[in-house]
């Protein structure tokens, strides 16, 4: 009996260690909850998606403003005229002048240089010569303060001008027209609101044929399209 008793103390010993040893080997094993450090906004174990990124606005190139064909300019004292076939600026009667009355002028013509140079042979342009005839001149003044174009008529700047006055619009500006006015079939008056005063005028020579290309008609539209920039 005492040998039996020996043998089940013993066994009953290793089946406590062992089961010592398995409850140790769980506790080893147990995996933790996971606790690592998350981004703000973020589940807990997940991965954040990346944000979309919001694509930028296009903005719309703005589009080159049109050049009408034919438009001329005058950078310096601001305005643009559009001429129709075949009228181009002058070199022979465009200049500039040493006084402020006019300060410049600047003329329109269907003729060559060469055939300018014919016209203007013993003739004075400054006074009348055949190369103004079918021309349209813009004549610019750099002295007429805050007048209006009928306080300027009125003040004598417009000589030989015994015409009809009318009042009307170019470009957007309150302009005066004579009719006939001196020397000229037509002129206009213009002030730009920056003190200066431009007439717009052609002459026709009623004794002589237009030169080829030139008419009233296209005259007209030049100083139609007359615009301050």
């Amino acid at each position: 009996m005492t040998g039996s008793r020996g043998v089940s103390a013993t066994a009953a010993g290793v089946l406590i260690v062992v089961l010592a040893a398995l409850v140790l080997l769980r506790g080893l094993g147990a995996t933790p909850a996971a606790t690592g450090s998350s981004t703000p906004g973020a589940a807990v174990g997940t991965t954040p998606s990346a944000s979309p990124i919001a694509s930028a606005p296009t903005v719309p190139t703005a589009a080159a403003p049109a050049t009408l064909r034919g438009q001329w300019a005058n950078p310096k004292y601001g305005y643009i005229v559009v001429l129709p076939e075949p009228y181009h600026v002058s070199a022979r009667l465009t200049r500039e002048f040493a006084s402020q009355h006019p300060a410049a002028r600047d003329a329109f013509t269907v003729l060559t240089p060469a055939e300018e140079d014919a016209a203007s042979q013993g003739e004075d342009c400054e006074v009348g010569c055949r190369a103004l005839n079918h021309a349209a001149v813009v004549l610019i003044y750099t002295d007429a303060g805050s007048m209006t174009p009928r306080q300027w008529h009125q003040a004598g700047n417009t000589p030989g001008s015994p015409g009809t006055l009318t009042d009307l619009t170019i470009g957007g500006r309150p302009a005066l027209k004579i009719e006939p006015s001196g020397k000229y079939e037509v002129m206009y008056v213009v002030a730009d609101g920056k003190g200066r005063m431009f007439h717009l005028a052609y002459e026709l020579f009623h004794i002589a044929n237009p030169p080829a290309g030139a008419s009233r008609d296209k005259l007209d539209q030049i100083i139609a399209s007359f615009r301050f920039i």
